[in-house]
């Protein structure tokens, strides 16, 4: 593949000239990028990165392009880094983009300083540089179930950026920590109605799909492949996990990936009924909500 970055020293040991370089600038034919680094006009991602982080070393990836290494893509221009100074420059409009930060939270992938994930999220969120709806995406993927709501958790402790509240209200509005599509899909359906919730909520060792806290109720979605009863292990560990949380003071509810996908306004009515309950008696143990058997609804079980 043709070159398309070059360092000064590589432009002067190829034979150019000082002079010969700035004319080429001027005319267009190349572009100086950041002191030192020249580029065609329409360069190599990669290349840039590679170049730009070689010159400055204190360079750390981030915005569009951190994302982009945090999920193993090839980055897309301009490629965004913060620095230490931008006294000779903050890049090329189109292929590099530098800003000047101290943050210290990161890590390194692929021999790069990355900033952590949510930091990345809440550049493009502060720049407006990534549609919001492919931020969410990305947080959903990358902060799925309980392991990726520890990570999210950490992420945001170790952050400290003005815009961290913006982008806790963002990745709050956000399905992480969810193990399935199934459960993405309930979790929007709760808030579009206004429910509160936290995922994978753990009570006494044992894992809730969904906790409402301010109803006092937890929430699991039982999929047929591994809540049926031919799995032993499951029908056990379901009930024992279902008394464990009743013992200490929660209303668990169970629902089936049916009710979700084919019952959802009954499942929601219900909630609904919790809700208007608590709004009247905050602690009082729920009574008075009648509910249609499930027999005369389901479309599984009502008679034909």
């Amino acid at each position: 593949m043709e070159k398309t970055v070059w360092t000064r020293h590589e432009l002067l040991a190829a034979g150019k000239s000082s002079a010969s370089i700035t004319r080429a600038v001027r005319a267009e034919k190349i572009r100086r990028l950041c002191r030192g680094i020249y580029a065609l006009r329409d360069p190599d991602p990669l290349e840039v990165l590679k170049a730009v982080t070689a010159a400055r070393p204190e360079a750390v990836v981030d915005g569009a392009t951190a994302i982009a290494l945090h999920q193993y893509t090839t980055p897309n221009l301009p490629i965004c880094l913060r620095v230490s100074s931008v006294v000779h420059g903050t890049g090329t409009p189109a292929i590099l983009h530098l800003r000047r930060s101290r943050r210290s939270a990161q890590c390194e992938i692929e021999g790069y300083r990355v900033v952590l994930l949510a930091d990345a999220i809440g550049t493009c969120l502060e720049e407006g540089s990534v549609p919001e709806s492919r931020l969410r995406l990305v947080a959903e993927k990358e902060f799925g179930s309980y392991r990726g709501n520890l990570r999210l958790d950490g992420e945001l402790a170790a952050l400290a950026t003005s815009s961290k509240s913006r982008l806790a209200e963002f990745l709050q509005n956000c399905s992480t920590g969810t193990d399935s599509a199934l459960e993405r899909a309930f979790v929007d359906k709760l808030r579009r109605h206004g429910f509160v919730t936290t995922q994978n909520f753990k009570v006494g060792g044992y894992k809730w799909d969904v906790c409402l806290r301010e109803l006092g109720v937890l929430i699991d979605v039982d999929s047929r492949r591994f809540h049926a009863g031919e799995h032993n292990a499951a029908f056990v560990l379901d009930r024992w996990k279902t008394n464990h949380a009743q013992v200490a003071g929660w209303t668990a509810l169970r629902v089936s990936g049916d009710c979700i996908q084919f019952h959802a306004v009954e499942v929601l009515g219900l909630l609904e009924k919790i809700r208007e309950f608590r709004g009247r008696n905050p602690t009082a143990r729920l009574a008075g909500i009648v509910e249609s058997p499930v027999w005369e609804w389901h479309m599984e079980i009502r008679p034909l």
